[in-house]
C-alpha cells in the first residue's frame, strides 16, 4: 500500500477516534458501561411501581384536594353509605323459563317477588315493564336478572348491582 493511503487510513481513524471520545458519542465504552449500570438497576427495581417524581406530584395533588372548604361548604357533611341488609335467596320457583317467583329473606323478614324477563327484543317493552322490587333501610332494590340458583339485584342508593345466592 501506498503511504499517502496508509495516512489517510491512519489520519481517519483518529479523527473517528476522536469523535468517539467519552461524553461526545453514545457508542464509546464509558457510556455503554453506564447504560450497563443502568439496565443492573432497572433490575432490581419493579417496572410496575411509579417513579418518585410521580409520587411527589401525587402527594401535592392530594395535599390540595384535602384542604379544608373555605365557608359554609365546611359546614354541609357527606350523607353516610346507606348500610345494605343481609339477604339471602330462600327459594325461586319457576312457572317457565322466563318467569317465576323468589323469597328471599331480609334481615330476618320474608319478601316475595315476581320474576320475569322481557318478551322480545323490544327495548322499549322493557322500560315500560315495572319491575319487581323491594324496599329495606331507605335503599330499593330491583330485580335485575335472575337464574336457577341466582337473583342479580340493583340498588337505587348507588346503583350498584348485588347478586344474591
Amino acid at each position: 500500500m501506498s503511504r499517502i493511503l496508509q495516512w489517510s487510513l491512519v489520519l481517519g481513524l483518529g479523527i473517528l477516534l476522536q469523535g468517539s471520545a467519552p461524553g461526545r458519542g453514545a457508542d464509546s465504552p464509558t457510556d455503554m458501561e453506564g447504560s450497563r449500570a443502568s439496565s443492573r438497576t432497572d433490575v432490581v427495581r419493579d417496572p410496575t411501581a411509579p417513579s418518585s417524581k410521580i409520587l411527589e406530584r401525587l402527594g401535592a395533588t392530594l395535599r390540595n384536594a384535602s384542604a379544608a372548604p373555605v365557608g359554609d361548604a365546611s359546614r354541609v357533611k357527606a350523607a353516610p353509605a346507606a348500610k345494605i341488609p343481609e339477604i339471602r335467596l330462600k327459594a325461586i320457583v319457576f312457572s317457565d323459563v322466563d318467569h317465576g317467583t323468589a323469597i328471599l329473606e331480609v334481615n330476618g323478614r320474608t319478601v316475595t317477588l315476581k320474576l320475569s324477563r322481557p318478551q322480545g327484543s323490544n327495548p322499549a317493552e322493557a322500560s315500560t315493564r315495572s319491575p319487581s322490587g323491594f324496599t329495606q333501610g331507605g335503599i330499593y332494590f330491583t330485580v335485575e336478572d335472575f337464574s336457577e340458583d341466582s337473583i342479580k339485584l340493583r340498588l337505587s342508593s348507588d346503583n350498584s348491582v348485588l347478586i344474591v345466592q
